[in-house]
Order: structure tokens, then C-alpha cells, then sequence
């Protein structure tokens, strides 16, 4: 068991994690929009945020399936002459496929709901990751969602990881404050944010 399924069962920390989490949906949602526009020409890494529709009657909440998107753009934006971000919103499958399939993207890291084997947009459909196995090698893969029923087929990375490169796929179930705990601790010990090899946090 890791650090981090400690501390999620432990009753102490509940009510301040509801707290952070509405003190940061907020400011994820500032961080969101002044960073959604054009994305680079070149060769950059990518935060795609995959927004799931319950019904036809709910509303689009982006910032609450992307807690700790502000740690990764801080990171990158310090570094930002090393590796470009950005943000990608994506309320289709077939957007989230044309941007996992771009080449120019080397590293990605896939906050929502979804599966071991691919990304849940609710009323809108189900991108499975079977069906990208030709899209471009990424260097890094981080699938920030659920990753339960593996038993139903493969992680992205199984089928588009470079041969060197560095993957964060944790099977099972996960809940959006994790995201945010597990790249703080990524923050705090100087992890080089593409190239995470803990796969117990």
C-alpha cells in the first residue's frame, strides 16, 4: 500500500481535502482559461482534460476534473524554454484522439474519468486506447483517472510508450485530490515531472 492510500483512508484528512479541493477548483479554473488558446507549432507536453457529461441537463464543471493541473503548469512554465505546455480541453472522444494521435505532443498527462483501457465521456461515448495503438510514441504517459478493469484491455502506454519512456498508470480506483497529493510529492522530492517511476503513490 502507498503513502498516499494511507492517507486517503485516514479520517484526519477529510475535511481539509474538501476543503482544498473548492479552494482549488477556483483557481484551477483561472489557471484554465488564461491558459487555453493556441497551442504551440513545436514539440510540447500536454495536460488533456477529458470532461465527462453525466446527462444531457449537467453542467461542464472543467475544474473539478483537473486538480493539480496549476502544479504541472507552474513546473513547465519555469522550464518553459526546455519543454513547452499546454492545456487541451476535450468534451469528445474524437478530440481527445486527435490530440493523444499529434505528434508534436511528447508527453501527456490525462485528468477525467475514465478506465484502465480508456477515457469515459459519459453521454458523449468512450475513447478506447486499442484504438489509437498507431497514433505517435510518447515519452511519457500519466493517466490521471480511474484506473479500474484492466482485466478489459490495455493502458495507453501498453501500446504507445517509446521504448525508453517513463509511464504513471496506477490501477484501480482514484479520486481528483490524489492527482494534486502525488505531484506535490513530485514537487517536493524534485521528480523531473516526465519521467515519474513511482508507481505506489
Amino acid at each position: 500500500m502507498g503513502f498516499f492510500e494511507n492517507k486517503k483512508n485516514d479520517i484526519k484528512y477529510f475535511f481539509p481535502d474538501i476543503i482544498d479541493h473548492y479552494r482549488y477548483t477556483k483557481k484551477n479554473m483561472e489557471i484554465i482559461e488564461r491558459n487555453f488558446r493556441i497551442p504551440p507549432k513545436g514539440r510540447h507536453s500536454a495536460g488533456l482534460i477529458a470532461i465527462k457529461k453525466t446527462d444531457f441537463f449537467s453542467k461542464d464543471d472543467i475544474s473539478v476534473f483537473a486538480d493539480g493541473i496549476d502544479l504541472l503548469l507552474n513546473y513547465f512554465q519555469e522550464r518553459a524554454a526546455e519543454t513547452p505546455f499546454h492545456v487541451y480541453i476535450c468534451y469528445f472522444p474524437d478530440e481527445a484522439k486527435r490530440i493523444i494521435e499529434n505528434p508534436n505532443i511528447e508527453s501527456i498527462w490525462i485528468f477525467g474519468h475514465g478506465h484502465f483501457f480508456g477515457i469515459n465521456f459519459g453521454k458523449r461515448g468512450f475513447l478506447k486506447y486499442c484504438s489509437l495503438k498507431d497514433a505517435s510514441k510518447k515519452k511519457f504517459i500519466a493517466q490521471l483517472h480511474c484506473n479500474d478493469s484492466s482485466s478489459f484491455g490495455c493502458s495507453l502506454a501498453d501500446f504507445i510508450l517509446t521504448e525508453n519512456g517513463k509511464k504513471y498508470v496506477k490501477e484501480g480506483i482514484r479520486y481528483t485530490r490524489l492527482n494534486r497529493l502525488t505531484i506535490e510529492y513530485g514537487n517536493s522530492i524534485g521528480w523531473d515531472m516526465t519521467r515519474w517511476t513511482r508507481q505506489d503513490l
